[in-house]
Protein backbone atom coordinates (compact mmCIF):
# COMPACT_ATOMS: atom_id res chain seq x y z
CA UNK A 1 0.00 0.00 0.00
CA UNK A 2 1.37 3.46 -1.03
CA UNK A 3 2.08 5.38 2.02
CA UNK A 4 0.87 8.49 0.87
CA UNK A 5 -2.54 6.35 0.55
CA UNK A 6 -2.61 5.56 4.29
CA UNK A 7 -1.67 9.21 4.94
CA UNK A 8 -4.89 10.35 3.57
CA UNK A 9 -6.70 7.84 5.22
CA UNK A 10 -5.97 8.38 8.17
CA UNK A 11 -6.67 12.55 7.86
CA UNK A 12 -9.67 11.24 6.40
CA UNK A 13 -10.76 9.24 9.49
CA UNK A 14 -9.42 11.72 11.78
CA UNK A 15 -11.11 14.85 10.23
CA UNK A 16 -14.48 12.10 9.74
CA UNK A 17 -14.24 12.16 13.73
CA UNK A 18 -13.78 15.23 14.66
CA UNK A 19 -16.93 16.72 12.91
CA UNK A 20 -18.77 14.30 15.14
CA UNK A 21 -17.15 15.38 18.10
CA UNK A 22 -19.06 17.44 20.46
CA UNK A 23 -17.49 19.67 23.29
CA UNK A 24 -18.29 17.78 26.77
CA UNK A 25 -20.45 20.22 28.82
CA UNK A 26 -17.91 22.21 31.72
CA UNK A 27 -18.87 21.46 34.97
CA UNK A 28 -17.94 23.51 37.81
CA UNK A 29 -15.53 22.66 40.49
CA UNK A 30 -18.00 23.98 43.26
CA UNK A 31 -20.44 21.04 42.19
CA UNK A 32 -17.63 18.82 43.53
CA UNK A 33 -17.63 20.03 46.82
CA UNK A 34 -21.47 21.45 47.34
CA UNK A 35 -22.97 19.73 50.20
CA UNK A 36 -25.94 17.35 49.30
CA UNK A 37 -29.41 18.39 49.60
CA UNK A 38 -30.38 14.81 50.47
CA UNK A 39 -28.54 11.95 52.02
CA UNK A 40 -29.91 8.22 52.92
CA UNK A 41 -33.07 7.73 50.65
CA UNK A 42 -35.13 4.91 51.04
CA UNK A 43 -38.27 3.93 49.06
CA UNK A 44 -41.24 2.32 50.79
CA UNK A 45 -42.49 -1.34 50.20
CA UNK A 46 -45.40 -0.12 47.89
CA UNK A 47 -43.25 2.45 46.33
CA UNK A 48 -45.39 5.45 46.92
CA UNK A 49 -43.55 6.82 49.03
CA UNK A 50 -40.19 7.99 49.80
CA UNK A 51 -38.06 8.51 53.49
CA UNK A 52 -35.07 10.87 52.81
CA UNK A 53 -32.44 12.97 55.10
CA UNK A 54 -31.58 16.79 55.01
CA UNK A 55 -28.35 17.66 56.60
CA UNK A 56 -28.77 20.77 58.12
CA UNK A 57 -26.12 23.14 59.84
CA UNK A 58 -26.43 21.21 63.12
CA UNK A 59 -28.67 18.62 62.42
CA UNK A 60 -30.21 16.28 59.58
CA UNK A 61 -33.78 15.90 59.33
CA UNK A 62 -36.56 13.44 58.19
CA UNK A 63 -38.75 13.87 55.63
CA UNK A 64 -41.31 11.87 53.57
CA UNK A 65 -42.28 12.55 50.04
CA UNK A 66 -45.42 11.21 48.28
CA UNK A 67 -43.70 9.50 45.24
CA UNK A 68 -46.40 10.26 42.65
CA UNK A 69 -46.19 14.50 43.02
CA UNK A 70 -43.15 14.65 45.64
CA UNK A 71 -45.36 16.77 48.25
CA UNK A 72 -44.20 16.33 51.50
CA UNK A 73 -46.41 14.28 53.77
CA UNK A 74 -44.09 14.10 56.66
CA UNK A 75 -41.78 15.60 59.06
CA UNK A 76 -39.47 14.98 62.15
CA UNK A 77 -37.24 17.86 63.13
CA UNK A 78 -34.32 16.50 65.45
CA UNK A 79 -32.50 18.57 67.78
CA UNK A 80 -29.26 20.52 67.85
CA UNK A 81 -25.89 18.17 66.93
CA UNK A 82 -28.55 15.45 66.36
CA UNK A 83 -28.54 13.28 63.17
CA UNK A 84 -30.81 10.52 61.54
CA UNK A 85 -28.35 7.68 61.20
CA UNK A 86 -30.41 5.11 59.35
CA UNK A 87 -33.85 4.92 58.01
CA UNK A 88 -35.86 1.61 57.67
CA UNK A 89 -39.32 1.38 56.28
CA UNK A 90 -41.00 -1.59 58.42
CA UNK A 91 -44.42 -1.67 56.44
CA UNK A 92 -45.65 0.30 53.54
CA UNK A 93 -46.89 3.21 56.44
CA UNK A 94 -44.52 3.11 59.02
CA UNK A 95 -40.92 4.13 58.93
CA UNK A 96 -37.98 3.40 61.58
CA UNK A 97 -35.00 5.72 61.98
CA UNK A 98 -31.59 5.50 64.28
CA UNK A 99 -30.08 8.82 66.28
CA UNK A 100 -26.72 9.70 66.39
CA UNK A 101 -25.49 12.75 67.66
CA UNK A 102 -21.94 14.80 68.12
CA UNK A 103 -20.64 14.94 71.80
CA UNK A 104 -17.35 16.52 71.46
CA UNK A 105 -17.74 19.62 68.90
CA UNK A 106 -17.57 20.03 65.06
CA UNK A 107 -14.30 18.30 64.10
CA UNK A 108 -15.83 14.54 65.25
CA UNK A 109 -18.28 12.22 64.31
CA UNK A 110 -21.93 11.91 65.78
CA UNK A 111 -22.20 8.11 67.51
CA UNK A 112 -25.23 6.22 67.54
CA UNK A 113 -27.00 6.58 70.84
CA UNK A 114 -28.85 2.86 70.22
CA UNK A 115 -31.96 5.35 69.71
CA UNK A 116 -34.73 4.44 67.04
CA UNK A 117 -37.54 5.91 66.36
CA UNK A 118 -41.04 5.44 64.62
CA UNK A 119 -43.04 7.96 62.38
CA UNK A 120 -45.89 6.86 59.95
CA UNK A 121 -45.51 8.71 56.73
CA UNK A 122 -48.23 11.34 57.10
CA UNK A 123 -46.31 12.80 60.16
CA UNK A 124 -48.37 11.39 62.94
CA UNK A 125 -47.18 8.75 65.25
CA UNK A 126 -44.33 10.53 66.47
CA UNK A 127 -43.22 9.79 70.06
CA UNK A 128 -40.54 8.63 72.73
CA UNK A 129 -37.93 6.58 71.18
CA UNK A 130 -39.12 2.63 71.11
CA UNK A 131 -35.84 1.40 72.51
CA UNK A 132 -33.01 3.37 74.00
CA UNK A 133 -31.33 5.17 76.86
CA UNK A 134 -34.06 7.87 76.86
CA UNK A 135 -37.14 5.91 76.02
CA UNK A 136 -38.88 6.18 79.49
CA UNK A 137 -38.17 9.82 80.64
CA UNK A 138 -39.20 11.31 76.97
CA UNK A 139 -42.13 13.31 76.75
CA UNK A 140 -44.96 11.86 74.49
CA UNK A 141 -45.43 13.91 70.89
CA UNK A 142 -41.23 15.22 70.64
CA UNK A 143 -38.01 14.00 69.95
CA UNK A 144 -35.47 14.96 72.46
Amino acid sequence: MNIRLVFVICMASISFGASFAKAAPQIAVEQFFKKNTFELMELSPTGEFIALTMPQQDRTNLVILRRSDMKQTGFVGMPSKSYVNSVDWVNPNRVLFSVAEKFYGEKTDAQGTGEIYGVNADGSGQGPPLVGYRADNVTPGGIG
